[in-house]
């Protein structure tokens, strides 16, 4: 058979089996309902998926819908075409989509070719892909020795790699972690504990295993390092260990780590140790954040002590409803049922107008602080999300009548004659210097 160059005997030019008119109408079908449509198309659509996949460029939407599409329809046929997209491939995002799709397809019966492709490329997208895949198939091969070299492989790769790219060491140390060969673990800490930009996921990844080596490296990070707290939380929680507990409640007691503490609630509860009680009662008690009270109130079920009952009790009084649910269900697991008093909801927010005297260097930042100083007045997102608008004005941040005019120009969407009766001003000033005023338009006045 003739092949013109560069083309795939699988792949089909024309697109005649539809899939490009689905394409076209997802922003009307939704992601969902295209791929469902696709995979209702079968293995006739499947030629026409390759080719999107192959000639999409930077259509990363079409793109990933092929992908899916491919991988729900299984079977073998995609297999091949996909396997040289990965060996000649480039992108991250394009090297995720390719690789995740082959992870799904492919069985014990491809372990050599990944295994190939890894030693072989020099290309570290490739190498990147054949680490998703080999990671994938260790739970697919049931032969030990076939399992022993794909670990062998892996353990290769990663210690080829660390002068490389960042993608490649990710998925390199992502794939360890799913091993669970022990021989994985030193490596894997030596990596922690160079803080580069993968260490987080070796965090991650150390927490497949209920090693004591384990506990001991992720117990001293996070006692003497700053970084992948959240990380080391999480780790820990999943080995169950309970020589994290002090470490753990060390951070949720300490302010400096407030955006640690619903992640060391949440392990807390799972830890199972009582100890945690008085901490978790005071955190569901008193903590600005609802989110940590939330995870408070879970973990204080968990735990099923009767102490923390008052705590709770109360909780179903709180403005969050997320908390007040949370802590019916927590009084449910302990054994008290009683109907929850009924509580107003509190006004929540839908936009922050923010009129700075001068350019702000950082505006996340200052839109951090702001939501940070929002929550401990109590005050809560939307749950459609909130729109934010920052402003240079000089002085006219003071200015009422453009203040209004800004509002109602900016927020026409959240309209309604009643829109400044719903706005409320705070002074700020920012990390760089500037200074001015924000405005929070609620749903409703307080």
């Amino acid at each position: 058979m003739n092949q013109e160059k560069g083309t795939s005997p699988s792949i089909g030019p024309g697109l005649p089996s539809g899939v490009k008119a689905l394409l076209n109408q997802v922003s009307h079908l939704g992601h969902s309902e295209t791929i469902e449509k696709l995979v209702s198309i079968g293995a006739l659509a499947v030629p026409d998926l390759l080719e999107i996949i192959r000639t999409g460029g930077d259509n990363i939407i079409d793109r990933g819908i092929a992908c899916e599409a491919i991988a729900k329809i299984g079977g073998t046929t995609a297999i091949a075409p996909l396997y040289k997209e990965l060996s000649g491939i480039n992108g991250t995002t394009k090297v995720e989509q390719v690789a995740y799709t082959l992870a799904q397809l492919v069985d014990n019966t491809h372990t050599n070719m990944f295994i190939d492709l890894l030693i072989q490329t020099k290309n570290w997208s490739s190498r990147a892909g054949a680490a998703i895949v080999l990671g994938a198939l260790i739970d697919k091969v049931d032969d030990a020795l076939v399992k022993d070299r794909i670990v062998e492989t892996l353990l290769k790769g990663f210690q080829e790699e660390p002068n490389s790219t960042p993608i490649a060491i990710r998925y390199l140390v992502e794939a360890l972690g799913v091993t669970k060969d022990t021989r994985v673990i030193d490596p894997l800490i030596i990596w922690m504990n160079k803080s580069e930009p993968s260490s987080r996921e070796a965090v991650e990844a150390l927490g497949n295993f209920n090693d004591n080596r384990v506990v001991d490296a992720l117990v001293f990070n996070l006692k003497n390092s700053e970084d992948f707290k959240d990380s080391c939380i999480k780790s820990l929680a999943r080995i169950g260990d309970r020589r994290a507990v002090t470490p753990i409640l060390d951070i949720l007691k300490e302010k400096k780590y407030i955006l640690n503490h619903k992640s060391a609630a949440v392990a807390l509860g799972i830890l199972g140790d009582k100890d945690a009680v008085d901490t978790l009662i005071g955190c569901l008690s008193t903590h600005s954040f609802p989110d940590v009270r939330e995870a408070a109130a879970n973990a204080l079920g968990l735990l099923n002590d009767s102490r923390s009952i008052n705590a709770l009790k109360k909780a179903q009084e709180d403005e969050s409803k997320n908390v007040r649910l949370t802590a019916t269900k927590a009084l449910d697991l302990l054994g008290v049922h009683e109907l929850p008093p009924v509580v107003k909801e509190p006004p929540r927010i839908q936009g922050i107008l923010v009129l700075s005297h001068g350019e702000i260097e950082n505006k996340s930042s200052l839109l951090w602080e702001i939501a940070i100083q929002q929550g401990k007045l109590g005050h809560i997102n939307a749950e459609g999300g909130v729109k934010e608008v920052v402003l240079v004005v000089g002085d006219s941040f003071n200015d009422e009548p453009y203040v209004y005019a800004s509002i109602r120009s900016e927020f026409s969407n959240l309209g309604g004659h009643e829109l400044i009766d719903r706005t409320y001003p705070y002074d700020f000033k920012s990390s760089d210097g500037n200074y001015g005023k924000y405005y929070v338009i609620f749903d409703r006045p307080k």
